[in-house]
């Protein structure tokens, strides 16, 4: 099965319009959660929890700015395949593998806990979580040592409300593609966070901007 839906970004996210439903994607989320006991998907009536980590879903659209009715998450995402094309203003689902081409193709290593690719950045080797549901990237700050800041930007995390972070330009190399990426410095929450799937830093909108990706948690892969 095969399914395409209008697609939305909302300040960076990525917001599907599911049968009459406004849906934020989020790979960095385990579970689904939503308004509603179930969200119509795929042929199939998706179970919504309430909660996440702690937090109800009230709290996340708080923080979101935006009334929504779900929130899509590996629980689900995790058996499909996911073509985003932003500028079409469309995502696509599928129960079978999709290809661009050309493309550059990358390994994804998936969990319920994330989902992450390798790449070069700063010249080091780092594991980055793949993460529809970041509006702003980031990297721990051994990284970004001895660099200037381009500044500071306002970003939120259910865990630690709204904060202010420092922002870097970096260029994140994907299997010999370069990707310039404005990059906030891991706060020690998110980087106590990430390090428990073994990564260095987060790939969020940035990816999404000015072409199509493929996450392809079928066949375990990245191409874009």
């Amino acid at each position: 099965m095969k399914q395409t839906f209008s697609l939305d970004i909302y300040n960076g996210h990525l917001i599907m319009n599911c049968n009459g439903n406004e849906v934020l994607i989020d790979t960095g989320s385990p579970k689904t959660i939503g308004k509603g006991q179930t969200l119509e998907f795929m042929g199939k009536s998706i179970y919504c929890h309430k909660s996440l980590m702690g937090f109800s879903f009230s709290d996340v659209t708080e923080l979101l700015g935006r009334d929504i009715d779900a929130l899509i998450g590996m629980d689900v995402l995790g058996d499909l395949c996911m073509l985003v094309d932003c500028a079409a203003g469309e995502v696509t689902f599928s129960n079978e593998s999709l290809n661009i081409n050309p493309a550059v193709t990358l390994p994804l290593q998936v969990s319920s806990f994330g989902v992450v690719t390798e790449a070069k950045v700063s010249g080091k080797h780092a594991n980055l979580i793949i993460d529809t549901g970041a509006q702003l990237s980031y990297i721990n700050k051994p990284y970004v040592t001895g660099m200037q800041s381009i500044g500071q930007r306002e970003d939120f995390h259910p865990f630690m409300g709204r904060y202010m972070v420092q922002v870097y330009n970096l260029t994140f190399n994907l299997a010999g593609r370069a990707l310039e990426v404005e990059c906030g410095a891991s706060p020690t929450e998110i980087a106590s966070l990430i390090s428990l799937i073994n990564a260095d830093g987060v790939l969020g909108y940035d990816l999404f901007l000015n072409q199509k990706v493929i996450l392809d948690f079928i066949d375990k892969k990245l191409q874009f």
